[in-house]
């Protein structure tokens, strides 16, 4: 794009405002003209050379411009604004908060005016997050029978049997291992500081057998996919892990998405 263009500032410029709002929209079509021009002498180019290669000849090199290499910061910040432009957009920041649980703060009518009449209440979210142990201890009674012999003793609830830790848990450390990519000596740490008492072997070893790079793509695969449908991984693990199937699987949620556009 030439440069007098891009130094163009309309708001910079003495006019009236519908001269303005026309200049700014003129400027806007002339970058989307000169970006869709680049993008097709690009492609272009590329069909020239895969040509020039089925017929055993060199394609055009490939020369950098001679320009300042782009900062990390500044790549990552066009790659989110890209990313984020590709988004549907977010509903208001109230809608998206989940409530978990209301108090009620009554006022002392003994220091107000008798006729005081009640106008409702004025809502203030406060968000918050409890990060704290529930370790249960199980008691299973035990009953003896002296005419039969037999020792009677209950059952543990079906979700837990066979279990040393709760689902919670074995979401959680997922989240943070394949997620978040947490190292696992930092989640063992992170456990630890909260009272549990858990070993290294039980948070997951990543990518030292077979089995554990194969979990490792897999894992990976159900994050990117959980990051599109705009499922919470955290939430879709501990769903799958405890056997409720409270969420719709994720296969299902992509054959919903592609059938809206289907003729």
């Amino acid at each position: 794009m030439l440069d007098w263009l891009q130094e163009l500032d309309p708001k910079g410029e003495n006019l009236d405002p519908k001269s303005r709002e026309m200049l700014t929209r003129l400027l806007n079509n002339i970058e989307s003209l000169h970006r869709e021009n680049q993008e097709l002498r690009a492609e272009n180019q590329r069909l020239r050379d895969e040509i020039a290669q089925l017929k055993g000849h060199k394609g055009k090199p490939d020369i950098k411009p001679n320009r300042p290499p782009q900062s990390a910061t500044s790549s990552e910040k066009a790659k989110g604004q890209e990313n984020s432009s590709n988004q549907p957009p977010q509903a208001p920041r109230q809608q998206r908060i989940k409530i978990d649980r209301e108090q009620v703060v009554k006022l002392d009518r003994g220091q107000l005016p008798e006729d005081v009449v009640h106008r409702g209440y004025r809502e203030v979210t406060l968000q918050n997050i409890v990060f704290k142990t529930d370790t249960v201890l199980y008691r299973l009674e035990r009953l003896y029978s002296s005419s039969t012999g037999h020792l009677y003793e209950a059952q543990l609830p079906v979700g837990v049997r066979g279990q040393s830790y709760g689902k919670e848990l074995e979401a959680f450390a997922v989240m943070l291992y394949y997620e978040l990519r947490v190292p696992q000596e930092k989640i063992l740490k992170l456990l630890q500081s909260q009272g549990l008492v858990i070993s290294a072997g039980k948070i997951a070893n990543g990518t030292r057998t077979d089995a554990g790079t194969q979990a490792w793509e897999i894992f990976l695969a159900l994050v990117d996919t959980c990051r599109k449908q705009g499922v919470n991984f955290y939430q879709y693990i501990l769903d799958r892990i405890s056997k409720t199937f409270e969420m719709p699987a994720l296969a299902t949620l992509i054959k919903q998405k592609s059938q809206l556009y289907l003729p």
